[in-house]
């Protein structure tokens, strides 16, 4: 079994209520089937620090905490009929393989992520 670690971060200020409080975000991780924790960035410490501005926003680390991968999660977001390539699923298929992650970086399209002003 690979040994990956997944954390959904909320870190939208002005995301956290209806369909993307807390609570509701638990329930459709598990409808979905998803094993992984799912937490609030309160204050937007944890994005201030990666230094995320968008949602959805990948970091993808090592064995080493080395980040190897930073972007989006395909090539077309918001339209799955239209992926060419998967960023995310390519660098970890890479870095499980023991091989340099061929596309380090890509560039994150979605909503800014709202920080308390």
């Amino acid at each position: 079994m690979n040994e990956i670690g997944v954390i959904l971060i909320n870190s939208n200020e002005a995301q956290r209520n209806d369909d993307d409080s807390f609570e509701a975000m638990k329930t459709y991780a598990k409808d979905q089937g998803y094993e992984w924790y799912y937490v609030v960035d309160k204050d937007n410490i944890v994005a201030d620090e990666f230094g995320a501005n968008r949602t959805p926003e990948c970091f993808l680390f090592n064995k080493d905490l080395k980040l190897s991968y930073h972007g989006a999660i395909d090539d077309s977001p918001g339209d799955d009929g239209n992926v060419i390539r998967q960023h995310l699923k390519q660098a970890i298929s890479e870095l499980l393989s023991g091989k340099e992650v061929s596309v380090k970086e890509s560039r994150s399209i979605g909503c800014s992520i709202k920080r308390r002003g």
